[in-house]
């Protein structure tokens, strides 16, 4: 028997091209939230790797905290950023270290891997301190021994009993190329 024109098709049609008409919103929907048709990733890749460690005095006191991180952005070129900070127990305390640090070396297996210049009798809070230029080898190389656990802080001071402080400095995190996500 055929349907009259303009009479409803039957419920089992219907519910058919619902259930049709459901699936097919849900799969554009999935898809277009994931990577297989939308990359959300921008800008360039960046990984960044750090060590840090509180720095004590002869007495086991805690007198600074001091870290290295090392990021790089790979691209059309790439940037790399070696940064070093020694900084009082408490931010916004410039603790017993202020104006005291005359010498920043870095060390593996007691051989100094590189001397940082900087400028002696800083006073302020947080010492940054840059390093001479760097090659991607000699990043590579500081990057490998700070993965491997192996760098160790080593700080000059006019502080009071504590002339020289070695601090190893083990690794807090390392992180793969990745690239920020503009979603």
């Amino acid at each position: 028997m055929t349907p009259a024109l303009g009479a409803a098709p039957p419920a089992n049609i219907s519910m058919t091209i619902r259930a049709h008409a459901l699936l097919l919103s849900c799969a554009v929907c999935i898809s277009a939230c994931s990577s297989v048709l939308f990359d959300d990733s921008c800008g360039s890749e960046y990984r960044t790797t750090r060590v840090q460690a509180e720095l004590r005095g002869v007495a086991g006191a805690r007198i600074g905290v001091a870290f290295l991180s090392l990021s790089e952005t790979r691209g059309d070129s790439i940037t790399r950023d070696v940064q070093l900070v020694v900084m009082g127990p408490a931010y916004g305390d410039p603790g017993p270290l202020s104006g005291k640090v005359t010498k920043v070396r870095m060390l593996a297996e007691g051989v100094v891997v590189r001397e940082f210049a900087f400028q002696p009798g800083n006073e302020h809070e947080v010492v940054r301190i840059a390093p001479e230029a760097m090659t991607q080898a000699q990043f590579d190389d500081l990057r490998r021994l700070a993965i491997a656990g192996s760098l160790v802080l080593e700080l000059e001071t006019t502080l009071e009993g504590n002339t020289k402080i070695l601090t190893p400095l083990p690794l807090q995190y390392a992180g793969d190329w990745d690239r920020a996500h503009c979603s």
